[in-house]
């Protein structure tokens, strides 16, 4: 049996880990599965900004949501699309020399 370590959780995000991980079996039980599980690609950083922002939106409808936003903070998640919000970082642009 895997532990939430091994899937590279803080120690301070087990329990929300487990609270999403309940939801998305829940809904495994019902034939339901996330949009995200769907197209992952859409939720990466590497995804473009407008396809993130659509992927963002698309949370709105899951029943994951809550459980989701909650593990992405406690787990600190640097980047990516999680319960409808992208924690993408934007590029710092870069200043012109005058």
């Amino acid at each position: 049996m895997r532990t939430a370590a091994s899937f590279g959780v803080r120690p301070e995000a087990v329990n929300a880990f487990l609270a999403l991980a309940d939801v998305l079996n829940r809904m495994g039980d019902d034939n339901r599965r996330a949009v995200c599980e769907q197209r992952p690609e859409q939720w990466s950083s590497d995804a473009t900004p407008p396809a993130r922002q659509d992927a963002a939106a698309a949370c709105g409808f899951c029943p994951a949501q809550p459980a989701c936003l909650a593990f992405a903070l406690a787990q600190r998640e640097p980047a990516g699309v999680w319960g409808g919000q992208d924690f993408t970082p934007i590029p710092k642009r870069k200043e012109s020399a005058a």
